[in-house]
């Protein structure tokens, strides 16, 4: 994929912070006081990398182990009552590659200091403990059944438990760690707990709207961060050149020749002529290049599993 085309685990600002509004007013509460009556200080609501390469050289390391990774998958863990005080009861990431979307069975979770941050190997062990302490009976999975969609409950579908990124997302999101730290070797990456809000659809990149398929669920966004800790996003005028350039690759077997698109796709590109393509896509004669966009970028940032479940299970890798 061009190195100008929008990455497919883009999820514009506007969306990431309703994501991030919706956790906070409807599963943080939930997930401190679980936390609280096991001995934490507070909640964990961002896991932060304070450089970012260590990420992007994580992922390097176990694809160049394994050829056959299709996929990494990410689970949702908690500290147990007997951590140090800085962790018990709060909550944690776990990370492992997988293989025909099964664990690879190494288990990974964030360690060190802040500032020196590193991805180190656990056991299957205490893998299986950390998951097991978020879905322990009225843990912190039971209790945010009260905060998924009236059909989730309904089906006794719990809430999410881990979240499983195809490989291609992930190659993705190591090759914009790596732009960014040819521009400046200090940035940092947090994963930020975030939840999917309770609207049916959602504005699409590329105008319209995409369906959200795992309302009021747990997932994850990823953002770059500064020395300082300042949340860093696409500029205005990158992020009108890599729309407009995704348009132009995708959908060029759409436009052809048409002299309306020629003149659209002139640079230099700028707010004006992408609003104005952004009018066209609306149009019916372009509906089907608009979802065909949209569909690529349904801002679904991970595969949340479950749902379907009918069970609080503690195992790792298994759906239910």
């Amino acid at each position: 994929m061009s190195s100008l085309i929008l990455p497919r685990i883009y999820v514009p600002k506007s969306i990431g912070d309703a994501r991030k509004a919706w956790f906070n007013a409807h599963k943080y509460g939930v997930l401190y006081h679980a936390a609280k009556e096991n001995g934490a200080l507070s909640e964990t609501q961002e896991v932060y990398f304070h450089q970012a390469k260590v990420v992007s050289d994580h992922i390097n390391e176990l694809i160049n182990e394994n050829e056959k990774i299709d996929g990494f998958r990410i689970y949702f863990g908690t500290y147990g009552p007997n951590q140090i005080e800085s962790k018990r009861g709060r909550f944690n990431l776990i990370f492992v590659s997988t293989t025909d979307k099964h664990d690879s069975g190494v288990y990974y979770i964030k360690a060190g200091k802040p500032k020196d941050s590193t991805i180190e190997p656990i056991s299957k062990e205490l893998a299986l403990e950390y998951v097991g302490n978020f879905q322990t009976p009225d843990g912190k999975r039971d209790r945010l059944t009260s905060t998924l969609t009236v059909e989730d409950e309904s089906n006794k579908c719990f809430e999410t438990k881990h979240l499983w990124f195809d490989i291609e997302k992930i190659k993705e999101l190591r090759d914009l760690i790596e732009d960014h730290l040819k521009k400046y070797s200090g940035y940092g990456l947090k994963i930020r707990l975030v939840s999917y809000t309770d609207e049916d659809e959602i504005e699409g990149t590329f105008g319209g709207v995409v369906p959200q398929t795992y309302k009021q669920r747990l997932t994850v966004d990823f953002i770059f961060i500064d020395e300082n800790n300042s949340e860093i996003y696409l500029d205005d005028e990158i992020l009108i050149l890599r729309t407009i350039e995704t348009i132009a690759e995708i959908g060029h077997s759409f436009i052809g020749d048409n002299p309306v698109w020629k003149k659209l796709l002139q640079k230099p590109y700028d707010r004006v002529r992408l609003d104005k393509i952004l009018d066209l896509l609306n149009t019916e004669e372009y509906k089907i290049l608009r979802n065909m966009l949209n569909n690529l970028y349904t801002m679904d940032t991970g595969d949340p599993t479950p749902p379907p479940s009918t069970d609080n299970m503690a195992a790792l890798d298994v759906s239910n």
